[in-house]
């Protein structure tokens, strides 16, 4: 596989498990408080352990009560990075940043 195909690959997966971590947001979002959920707010949202690294890349996450930002860091290369931002638990991901070698 050449430079260019791994790094494609390496960023996919990146974004695949980003949009997987949005979906785990958005069902904290929507489920109420008394069942461990944020009651309508992302306030208290943290990335299980089990998703913080995927052996290609390590995620963390801050929130408000109406963000969630994400940064995938790569385990290669960590000047390497995608950043991204959840909103109304209803919007996909928007204001995509590529860093490092992942740069448009």
């Amino acid at each position: 596989m050449s430079k260019i195909q791994s790094l494609q690959a390496e960023r996919e997966n990146m974004i695949a498990s980003l949009n997987d971590l949005a979906n785990h947001a958005r069902a904290y979002y929507s489920t109420p408080v008394q069942s461990a959920g944020g009651g309508d707010s992302y306030t208290g949202y943290r990335i299980p352990t089990r998703m913080q690294n995927n052996g290609v890349a390590s995620f963390s996450a801050t929130s408000t009560s109406t963000r969630v930002f994400f940064t995938a860091t790569s385990v290669r290369n960590s000047e390497s990075m995608i950043r991204v931002t959840l909103g109304d638990s209803n919007t996909p991901l928007f204001d995509w940043t590529f860093l490092g070698e992942f740069e448009e």
